[in-house]
């Protein structure tokens, strides 16, 4: 199964992952996990080997034979494309941000604290990881990240923190779940987008090698990155 398909198609409702280069289908076993669901969805979409020998008691041969019974299929990477490592790496992470969001939500939280925490991730998402990916992707492409994409995040990061504090004070419940849920909607769009990206690339780079290899496909992620951006600026602006 070629690994792209794994990386866009993984879900609660199909829970593939790979482990030792084996397509591994969890469904019918996240629940019966000794080590709990959450582990398991955290890498859902990715490649877990390092991960699952990190634990001792994987090392069981109870364990293998498990997931011999739970293998599908082996895995195909794409291959032969310098840049292709470097990119690949950077849509891990967007997967494993991805089942990051899909896993801390919490609708039933008060939501004045969920707010709160949603709020802390959000920054997060924006001061850290959004950054990271530009800078991968300007390295990536030989350029450097545009200053001004620099200070709006800078900005949005501040207006940001504003607006949740203002609803926290104001223990505004209606509009504090509403900011909360879309905020954790718009990031996991982002995501899904930058993954749809990705999985387009390797598919492409399979059936015919492109003569600019990864770069259309780059410059692509760095424009929806830079238009989200832009666009979260102007919502965090009028609410």
């Amino acid at each position: 199964m070629p690994a792209e398909e794994i990386l866009g198609r993984a879900s609660s409702n199909e829970p593939l992952l790979v482990i030792d280069n084996n397509v591994v289908d969890l469904s019918g076993f996240m629940e019966c996990h000794p080590g709990g669901v959450a582990v398991l969805l955290a890498n859902l979409g990715r490649d877990a080997s390092a991960d699952f020998r990190h634990v001792p008691a994987h090392s069981r041969g109870g364990v293998a034979r498990k997931i011999a019974q739970l293998t599908v299929a082996e895995v195909d990477f794409v291959s032969g494309v310098p840049q292709w490592e470097s990119f690949g790496k950077l849509l891990d992470h967007v997967r494993l941000m991805r089942n990051a969001f899909e896993i801390q939500s919490d609708s039933t939280c008060e939501p004045i604290s969920e707010l709160v925490y949603v709020g802390q991730l959000y920054g997060q998402f924006v001061d850290d990881h959004v950054r990271s990916f530009l800078d991968a992707l300007s390295k990536m492409a030989d350029s450097d990240t545009d200053p001004q994409v620099q200070k709006v995040l800078d900005q949005l990061f501040a207006c940001t923190v504003t607006r949740v504090e203002r609803l926290v004070s104001a223990k505004d419940l209606p509009l504090a779940c509403i900011l909360a849920q879309c905020m954790m909607k718009r990031c996991s769009a982002l995501l899904d987008t930058v993954l749809a990206i990705g999985v387009s690339a390797a598919r492409s780079l399979r059936s015919c090698p492109p003569e600019g290899g990864l770069l259309g496909h780059i410059q692509k992620v760095q424009s929806v990155l830079i238009e989200w951006i832009g666009e979260e600026y102007a919502r965090s602006k009028d609410d």
